[in-house]
């Protein structure tokens, strides 16, 4: 399996730098969502980003079990955390910065998810969207337990509030993780809450329906966000899977891959 890779990064309109840090490489993608401010908020994304690819590029080669690569991901985002609190630790002005995680492992077939906090993931499938994360929000809380239906949850003033997030140690920083086998010719959509956050997910899913060139897919997201009122920033990575011969020509993980360009508007 192979994956052709397009992605956009983009400031929102409020803010002076983008929060939002993101990392694709070898089968591994991360986006973290910054929070603390301004300047903080880029600066803990970038930590996160930083130290879990490092780690997973140490020691994920070789790694084929579930188990492992889990055990791995919970690792990786606990030296994140342990990073980002010691640069609070270093400069007190930094206090009550954070980062959201979203971190998928593509290996063959199979996709290997950790996420702490509101970035999400989705999974596009004959015709059909359908969420395969779960955000750790005050929202989602609410929506579990019945009190909030899933269309009123976009628009609810305490959106904002992550109730897990990398930076506030352990007890806050406990992610989630899930295994599952990619079909081929599916598209994955991971993002920030810059576009999940706004959008519903029927849509996103008629934004897909309707896009013929899936290599515009990212940027036509993120214009379907500012259209729904978001000023936040915003990350998307799409990813189509492909199922090539056996033996295919020498080629890169991703056979395609759009570098992350910072736009301002």
């Amino acid at each position: 399996m192979r994956y052709d890779c397009y992605f956009t990064s983009t400031k929102g309109s409020h803010h002076l730098e983008n929060e939002d840090s993101v990392y694709i490489n070898d089968g591994i993608i991360i986006i973290a969502d910054g929070m603390g401010g301004e300047c903080c908020g880029e600066i803990a994304s970038s930590i996160a980003v930083k130290t879990m690819s490092e780690v997973l590029q140490e020691k994920l080669y070789g790694l084929s079990s579930e188990p492992m690569i889990g055990k791995l991901l919970l690792e990786a985002t606990a030296k994140a955390d342990e990073a980002i609190s010691q640069y609070i630790g270093l400069h007190r002005d930094a206090l009550g910065m954070g980062t959201t995680v979203l971190v998928a492992i593509l290996k063959g077939c199979k996709l290997y998810l950790a996420w702490c906090g509101d970035s999400r993931c989705y999974l596009y499938e004959e015709n059909e969207v359908s969420l395969l994360t779960k955000d750790h929000s005050f929202v989602q809380e609410l929506v579990d337990a019945g009190e909030l239906g899933e269309n009123e949850a976009i628009s609810h003033p305490d959106s904002n509030i992550i109730t897990r997030f990398v930076g506030g140690g352990s007890d806050m920083c406990r992610p989630d993780f899930k295994c599952l086998e990619i079909p081929d010719s599916t598209l994955l959509i991971l993002c920030s809450d810059g576009l999940s956050g706004y959008c519903r997910k029927d849509e996103i899913e008629h934004v897909i329906q309707n896009t013929d060139d899936v290599e515009n897919l990212p940027v036509t997201l993120r214009e379907l966000a500012i259209r729904k009122g978001s000023d936040d920033d915003i990350t998307i990575v799409v990813l189509r899977s492909e199922t090539y011969p056996p033996h295919p020509p020498e080629r890169s993980f991703f056979t395609r891959l759009k570098r992350k360009i910072k736009e301002r508007f």
